[in-house]
């Protein structure tokens, strides 16, 4: 597997990963609430945001300057990296936090997913 495949898997998978916590969270807490104090911590998302923008930024550069074209995905997945970072480190948005950051992570993991499924299989 050609690293830069690598690379888009690996930001899909942290995506993936904000989903998965964004969206089974609720239910975790309700079962466990113990791990309710822990995993609702603004700590947890900024980790989460810190972990998935240097790898999106690191392929979209790697895109950008290897001259693939690639200004869809650029925008795509830089647009759903500003919208994390905006749901974490904007405090009048921690209202909406939850929908924002769902959104950011469905569009850097549906960018990082098509552009592999492009590099992949055609």
């Amino acid at each position: 597997m050609k690293p830069r495949r690598a690379w888009d898997l690996c930001a899909a998978g942290l995506s993936s990963l904000c989903l998965l916590h964004c969206l089974l969270l609720p239910f975790a807490v309700a079962l466990l609430p113990t791990v309710a104090q822990f995993s609702e911590h603004h700590l947890v998302h900024v980790v989460l945001v810190m972990l998935a923008a240097p790898v999106t930024f690191w392929v979209v550069w790697s895109v950008l300057s290897s001259g693939e074209g690639g200004g869809l995905f650029s925008t795509v997945a830089l647009t759903g990296i500003g919208l994390l970072f905006a749901a974490v480190l904007i405090p009048p948005l921690e209202e909406y936090e939850l929908g924002i950051t769902l959104a950011g992570s469905l569009l850097v993991g549906g960018a990082h997913l098509q552009r592999w499924y492009v590099h992949t299989y055609r």
